[in-house]
């Protein structure tokens, strides 16, 4: 057995390293947003900042025109599009960075009061962010393993004797139940802790036998977790927004996560996914080469979570969190790095030399540093054909590629264009199957094709549906770029259009970057 590593060190040194983490995770995880789906949670925003009300229908699309809709992240879409209306581009990069740092520090946090060394907490906190690195977005879902981590600061509270620290769950419930679907999270790792108190381990910890199970001692977990359930229905839709993540995955609905790319399996192939294929295996290694056993909840939530994330990559950092977790506190199990803190001269200079290097840092990370243009991806984006075809005035039922739709509901803000965007759940059914028909080129596309009446396209340009309507003799291709094609068909809606660009008179774009993309038309 490894003897144990005195490190002496400032007895300021956690409180300061919590300060450094912040300002590295601000300062790295500024970049650029290319999500295609903020932009329709920005337009839900505005609709509902306008209209002082919680939309029940789609109120986007012409295609799901009076569609039921579960508009279950209202809170956050809200403050998303205040951040935006305050401070543009500007207050999505915030929003980002903070959520990306609030997770690092909470993680950070969580390790310390595991009794890891501050550094391999601080190790711990800065990997975290790789794993975000996937799903870190301007979107309601970055918030989900900041709730994660406050779950399980809760439950080690309790754990350590504050048996009134489980109600914190319940206002955090109300909270995350209108932010986001992934509520339900918190009855999982609840009822894992459940599992934890009820069974009382033999006194050589979880790889001994002689276990026996105690329910009584779950009762105050199983009553803070009804408490909990039923304060869920403080949400707009009531038990329709509690029931939605089960109806998501069930019926028409359970088509739409095959569609969906955050509800596959992660595919390891993928550069992104290196980090998570390590996690994994040191999870494997370290809680098996551990000293000390570990307790059954962290074994049951790490399974839960590598499991979850096996399934739906969405959960991927989630899943980072938590191994990240259970790795470093195997890993101060088997080195026993010990933390003693120590003064002497110096520690004035130290402390004040550790804020300037996290002010510093977190000054670098500002969005504000950095021109508009550099705060969108535009490659992800199709701007050029917008302008385009706003331009030249184009009208008329508009078929778009899945990823465009969540764009140009923003960019189209206020009028019926899109066919379909990332709200897979609303056109779950004949809409979703008439697009994927469409996108494939199944059987009776051509059908589906005449029976919508499309007047013009905005399609990716490496899609085969692109290439199969640049094929089609009615359908003219007015403007391409390397993100989008443009292409409107003979139809009376834009016969002035195609009269202007067969004779050549088409009105041209100016160079202009891309920026803040403007609302309506």
């Amino acid at each position: 057995m490894c003897r144990p590593v005195r490190l002496r060190l400032r007895g300021e040194l956690p409180f300061l390293a919590g300060l450094v983490l912040a300002g590295l995770v601000i300062c790295v995880s500024c970049r650029p947003e290319g999500d295609p789906d903020v932009w329709w949670h920005l337009a839900a925003g505005r609709w509902m900042v306008e209209h002082r009300q919680v939309p029940r229908t789609d109120p986007f699309s012409y295609s799901a025109a009076g569609a039921p809709w579960i508009a279950h992240e209202w809170a956050t879409e809200v403050l998303l599009y205040g951040l935006y209306r305050a401070f543009g581009l500007y207050g999505l990069s915030i929003y980002r960075q903070v959520a990306a740092a609030a997770g690092a520090v909470l993680l950070y946090a969580l390790c310390l009061r595991a009794a890891v060394h501050p550094l391999l907490a601080f190790a711990a906190g800065a990997a975290f962010v790789a794993t975000l690195a996937p799903v870190f977005n301007a979107r309601p879902q970055v918030l989900v393993p900041v709730f994660t981590l406050l779950v399980l600061h809760v439950l080690l509270s309790h754990r350590k004797g504050r048996q009134r620290a489980l109600w914190w769950l319940v206002p955090l419930a109300v909270v995350w139940v209108n932010s986001h679907g992934g509520f339900l999270l918190l009855f999982v790792v609840l009822a894992l802790y459940g599992l934890h108190t009820a069974l009382v381990p033999p006194p050589g910890g979880l790889r001994s036998s002689g276990w026996r199970v105690a329910p009584r001692r779950a009762l105050p977990v199983a009553w803070v977790g009804l408490v909990a359930a039923v304060a869920c229905l403080l949400n707009p839709n009531g038990l329709r927004g509690v029931m939605y993540p089960f109806t998501y995955f069930t019926g028409e609905l359970g088509g739409a996560t095959r569609f969906v790319n955050e509800f596959l399996s992660p595919n390891f192939s993928h550069a992104n996914m290196s980090v998570p294929l390590l996690l994994i295996a040191g999870s494997i290694v370290f809680l098996a080469l551990a000293p000390r056993a570990p307790e059954i909840f962290e074994v049951l939530v790490l399974v839960f979570c590598t499991a979850s994330f096996l399934r739906w990559q969405r959960m991927i950092a989630v899943f980072g969190a938590v191994s990240l977790w259970s790795i470093a506190q195997a890993l101060q199990s088997r080195f026993r790095w010990h933390y003693q803190p120590s003064g002497g001269r110096g520690a004035s200079a130290m402390k004040l030399s550790l804020v300037l290097v996290a002010l510093v840092m977190a000054a670098a990370g500002m969005p504000w540093t950095r021109p508009p243009n550099a705060l969108i991806h535009q490659a992800s984006y199709p701007e050029g054909a917008v302008r385009m075809a706003k331009l030249n005035g184009l009208r008329g039922r508009l078929l778009n590629t899945y990823h465009f739709g969540g764009y140009l509901i923003w960019r189209y803000y206020g009028r019926r264009v899109v066919f379909i965007d990332g709200r897979a759940d609303v056109y779950a059914g004949r809409v979703l199957r008439d697009y994927m028909t469409l996108s494939t080129g199944g059987p009776g596309w051509r059908a589906v094709l005449r029976r919508y009446n499309f007047d013009w396209a905005i399609l990716d340009r490496d899609s085969e549906l692109c290439e199969r309507l640049r094929l089609l003799k009615d359908w003219h291709v007015l403007y391409a770029d390397s993100v989008a094609v443009l292409l409107v068909r003979d139809s009376p809606e834009n016969k002035d259009v195609l009269a202007r660009w067969r004779r050549g008179a088409l009105r041209q774009l100016a160079p202009a970057p891309l920026g803040a993309p403007p609302c309506g038309g």
